[in-house]
């Protein structure tokens, strides 16, 4: 489990190559790092999930977090989901209708305008979130939005507070998910290191792994890692 934090140290660069390094780097120099916040303006090598570019111009929130791990590998995968959630659900008090896609994508309509990543490093867990600006909605600025790319990030760090406060209570992110979940009522292809299968996406269990309805055959089958992808909605 991750070590409860008092208060967030921000650390701010006008450019980075990548805040996710940025704090693999302290880590590697020995600094402690819980949680410190390191926000760049832009990125010039800012990645995602398994090495994939993100680009990340300005006018965008790129942020990520570290946190002190106890003993024991952390569920890294169920707590991106968990920012996930904490993210949609202050986007909704805003009239902005985020979605999440499993397993750390955010999305405004059909446009993928954000993710998160999780990465462990020396006994810590290293949470990136970027938001790209340009990629979101004009709808997310104004009236019931955001005045500024800085609001952006006060709810984004707000989310990483909420969900370390949460977790020891262990919350049931399955119920919360189901409100803001991309995939629901789509026939999606997954993909993992084992095999290639489709069917529909039936939400999450209490760990944060996708549920999949297959055929009868197969019934339901949990997904812990890997890729999904939308084939069409399900009627």
């Amino acid at each position: 489990m991750i070590n409860v934090v008092k208060e967030f140290v921000i650390q701010s660069f006008k450019t980075l190559d990548s805040t996710q390094d940025q704090l693999h780097r302290q880590i590697a120099q020995g600094q402690d790092v819980h949680g410190v916040i390191v926000v760049a303006g832009h990125q010039t090598a800012g990645r995602g999930r398994n090495g994939k570019v993100w680009q990340s111009p300005r006018g965008g929130s790129y942020q990520s977090v570290a946190f002190r791990c106890q003993k024991g590998k952390p569920q890294a995968g169920l707590i991106t989901i968990a920012i996930g959630v904490c993210i949609a659900e202050s986007m909704a008090l805003r009239n902005i209708p985020i979605k999440v896609k499993w397993p750390n994508d955010l999305y405004l309509g059909d446009h993928k305008i954000g993710g998160i990543l999780g990465e462990l490093s020396r006994g810590s867990l290293i949470l990136g979130v970027g938001i790209n600006g340009a990629q979101i909605s004009k709808a997310v600025f104004g009236k019931h939005g955001f005045r500024s790319v800085e609001e952006v990030h006060q709810l984004v760090r707000k989310a990483f507070r909420r969900t370390i406060n949460e977790l020891p209570n262990r919350r049931d992110y399955s119920r919360r998910f189901a409100a803001f979940d991309f995939l629901a009522g789509r026939t999606v292809a997954v993909k993992n290191s084992a095999e290639v299968f489709s069917g529909s996406a039936r939400g999450i269990d209490r760990d944060g792994c996708l549920k999949i309805e297959g055929d009868d055959t197969l019934g339901i089958q949990v997904v812990c890692s890997g890729s999904v992808e939308a084939i069409e909605i399900s009627e």
